[in-house]
């Protein structure tokens, strides 16, 4: 009995021993010191800047139409004897060329006609004059030169009559070949052919369309344009007094050099914009032609800036009140907001002011930063 007493308490003893110990262990034991982590410096690309001129450049889609659209009519009437082989459609034709023939006989025989009119006319005056003449000499021998002669004696009415009739003669041959003329119709400007409407063996009256021309020294093209636009190019009668800017008017691949030629009659009440026409001249010189009715793309050349940044959009930052501004680097190498304008706005990129010659700007796309916050530049 004695002895499981014993165990007992020895059995304590160790417990109390090792609990002592242990805690020893923990109180004893030494502290790790905690470092707080830094947060990193962002890491930044940035675009420095050199301000440069700049020309602006408005583009815009237009449509091609023709300067000078012409007609074909017949003046007189008759059957079409020939047709000419260049008047077909796409042809191109010079000014004076002849299109179409009508039979002619009949109108040189009215020439013919009217040509001994005229001759009968001619003789039957100088009968008449010599008629007058005689009696005047009789009567100046039986009453002396200086008694008044008679209009009746003197035949002055039948001199009257006659130069009349010469008179009307005359007019009536000078049509009979006008319409001579007439009976070949020929092209009143350098153009193309746009329709052909006529053969040979019809019978045409007087203001029948045989066909439409397009005049070959220009052609227009037709755009629209914002007001905002408008103000950077020069458009006469608008905006200036002076010539219009030049222009570049691109089509299935080739340009032409163009230049802005006035502004249309009034706004679209649509779109609100602006038509402004433009002229190219020789549209049909070169292969392939410039067609009228034509989708054309046209780039405005408009006014220089001295000074002038482009950045792409995504390098620009709106805020709420709708002021644009960019994210710089300043020489301490911190973030600092800079307000600019935008003076013009291109499909991918804008024309800004307010920038410095020489500023970083961040092209990195920023998360979670503030002004002053410090950052790093990739070199």
């Amino acid at each position: 009995m004695q002895r499981k007493v014993i165990q007992v308490v020895i059995a304590i003893v160790i417990v109390i021993a090792g609990v002592m110990i242990t805690r020893h262990l923990i109180l004893t034991r030494p502290h790790l010191k905690t470092k707080k982590r830094k947060k990193p410096i962002p890491l930044v690309k940035v675009l420095r800047v050199h301000l440069q001129k700049h020309q602006i450049l408005v583009k815009a889609d237009g449509e091609t139409r023709c300067k000078h659209l012409v007609k074909v009519s017949a003046e007189v009437a008759g059957k079409v004897k020939k047709v000419s082989p260049l008047f077909e459609e796409g042809n191109l034709v010079k000014k004076g060329e002849l299109l179409v023939k009508i039979d002619p006989r009949d109108y040189e025989a009215s020439v013919k006609l009217a040509e001994a009119e005229v001759m009968e006319a001619k003789s039957r005056l100088a009968q008449i004059l010599a008629e007058s003449k005689s009696a005047i000499e009789e009567w100046k021998e039986l009453r002396g030169n200086n008694t008044e002669i008679p209009p009746l004696v003197a035949k002055t009415p039948q001199v009257k009559a006659a130069k009349a009739r010469l008179k009307s003669a005359i007019a009536n041959l000078k049509k009979a070949k006008l319409n001579l003329e007439k009976t070949n119709i020929l092209s009143p400007i350098d153009a193309r052919v746009l329709k052909k409407d006529v053969d040979v063996g019809e019978y045409l009256l007087p203001g029948r369309v045989i066909g439409i021309l397009c005049g070959a020294d220009e052609i227009e093209v037709i755009t629209h344009i914002s007001e905002d636009k408008a103000k950077w190019i020069n458009i006469p009668g608008f905006n200036t007094k002076n010539k219009g800017s030049f222009a570049i008017v691109e089509f299935n691949g080739k340009k032409w050099v163009a230049r802005v030629l006035r502004a249309g009659g009034e706004i679209d009440p649509q779109t609100r914009l602006i038509p402004v026409l433009i002229r190219v001249k020789e549209p049909f010189k070169d292969k392939p032609p410039l067609l009228p009715g034509a989708w054309v793309r046209v780039f405005i050349k408009g006014k220089t800036l001295k000074k002038a940044v482009i950045l792409p959009y995504s390098y620009l930052h709106q805020k709420e009140n709708g002021k644009w501004y960019v994210w710089i680097v300043d020489k301490e190498n911190r973030l600092r907001v800079k307000p600019v304008k935008i003076l013009y706005m291109y499909e991918d990129r804008a024309v800004v002011q307010g920038i410095k010659d020489g500023d970083r700007i961040v092209i990195t796309e920023l998360e979670a930063v503030t002004p002053g916050m410090k950052v790093r530049v990739v070199k």
